[in-house]
């Protein structure tokens, strides 16, 4: 048996699924619409993405409390909204994209499973966004984000003896299904057949359902003419949606001893999505000069971590404005951070949900130690109160919605269309501790 080392670049792709419901009472007066004597709802529903495009067509399935389908719709490039008449009430919608590429199953529930190729992987992502509505109102416009639920693997493998005639690589262990609530099931191994192409053995890009377990382990089998050989590598994080995994080796294979071969090193290298540090402190803190707020899906060697803008905007309008609707992502889009590792790119406005959670724990003196990690990387300090004692407002929810720090009493509210706020932006990265890497020893 042999043991390789290879380079493991992890790039983010962030999709966090939401439903935001636009149907309240905005800063400057305006109404969204009070509820009709009728009772059924006009349900408007329409998908994004924070970090790329939809992937159309796109299905949209509506569930009654019992979980059963009633309704469903298809979007498109060219209508990406769909209209439906419901009975007030509460419904589950989900939506899918890319299924032209999975096996779907033969009757729709929420239980039903949509899975991978018989082969185990894919060439194309799925995407899903799920929603529970309450239909209250004579119209409720609903804007599903949609989330990654597959990873992204592309392996190049040089360092093969030159008579290598097949190789193939296998993932372990690895979830092949995923039902309509968004529960992963079953799981096994997946064996990707590479081509050749110059000195390197490779593969196209996979997309995946993430790993089942805590780590992943990658081998590679490859056939000479005098034998058959194997080598892996154990990564200490799992293979996690949204993200997109390169894997190729990171120079010689190793030192041979008695007809073995021994790893020589870990040899990752970083990208703008991923940090490394020496260890996983407490937030906040600075990972490569930039601002970590808080962190997720923590473990000794890895976090998905949500970095807050060292820069903030004043005076920018909201999704609502007649002249000036799309300024908050026209700054989003253009916002780069650089870093010794890298520079990062792909800010978003806050979803409703992370302001909610900057306000639970930064509003008012909480804010404090933030600022004070602000101002260690030279970015500008979080506003919390104007001169004259108002709170300072945030943009959230793709500019429709704004939030404060200023008092953790005060709600998330509707932007209006004449006032203009402030904005910062969040952006969600994978960070490594230096130890969270071993090669694999059985």
């Amino acid at each position: 048996m042999k043991w390789g080392t290879f380079v493991a670049a992890v790039i983010l792709a962030l999709f966090s699924g939401c439903y935001d419901p636009i149907a309240d009472h905005s800063e400057d007066g305006e109404d969204a619409g009070e509820a009709g004597s009728s009772n059924t709802t006009q349900l408007q529903v329409s998908l994004f993405t924070s970090a790329s495009s939809v992937v159309y067509p796109a299905f949209l399935l509506v569930f009654d409390d019992n979980g059963d389908r009633i309704k469903d719709a298809t979007l498109t490039e060219e209508n990406p909204k769909a209209a439906l008449t419901l009975h007030r009430g509460n419904y589950r919608l989900v939506a899918l994209s890319g299924t032209s590429y999975y096996e779907l199953p033969d009757k729709f529930n929420l239980e039903s499973v949509v899975s991978v190729p018989g082969i185990g992987y894919s060439t194309a992502p799925l995407l899903m966004g799920q929603a529970e509505v309450s239909l209250s109102s004579a119209t409720v416009n609903a804007r599903l984000q949609m989330k990654m639920q597959t990873a992204s693997v592309t392996m190049k493998i040089d360092n093969l003896p030159s008579n290598t005639q097949a190789v193939n690589v296998i993932l372990s262990d690895i979830y092949t299904g995923i039902s309509l609530r968004g529960a992963y099931s079953h799981s096994g191994s997946v064996s990707v057949p590479c081509y050749q192409k110059g000195n390197f053995w490779q593969t196209d890009e996979l997309h995946l359902f993430p790993s089942a377990s805590n780590n992943a382990v990658i081998s590679v089998a490859y056939q000479t003419p005098d034998s058959s050989n194997y080598y892996a590598y154990n990564l200490t994080y799992p293979l996690s949606a949204g993200y997109a995994y390169q894997v190729q080796p990171s120079g010689a294979i190793g030192i041979g001893i008695d007809d073995s071969v021994i790893g020589t090193g870990p040899g990752f290298s970083a990208s703008a999505d991923t940090l490394w540090v020496n260890d996983i402190p407490t937030a906040p803190f600075l990972a490569d000069g930039h601002v970590v707020a808080w962190i997720e899906d923590e473990s000794d060697t890895h976090c998905d971590a949500y970095l807050i803008s060292l820069n903030e905007w004043e005076n920018v309008a909201s999704a609502y404005s007649e002249t000036n609707a799309d300024q908050a992502e026209t700054i989003a889009e253009a916002y780069r951070e650089g870093g010794e590792q890298g520079e990062v790119s792909g800010w978003r406005i806050p979803t409703k949900d992370e302001a909610a959670l900057l306000k639970t724990r930064y509003s008012a003196d909480a804010c404090i130690p933030l600022n004070n990690i602000m101002s260690k990387a030279d970015g500008v300090t979080w506003g919390l109160t104007t001169d004259q004692g108002e709170n300072i407002r945030y943009l959230c929810n793709d500019a429709q919605h704004t939030f404060t720090l200023g008092s953790a009493q005060s709600s998330i509210t509707k932007a209006g269309s004449k006032t203009t706020y402030r904005l910062r932006l969040v952006k969600r990265v994978h960070i490594l501790s230096n130890k969270s890497w071993k090669i694999a020893t059985d």
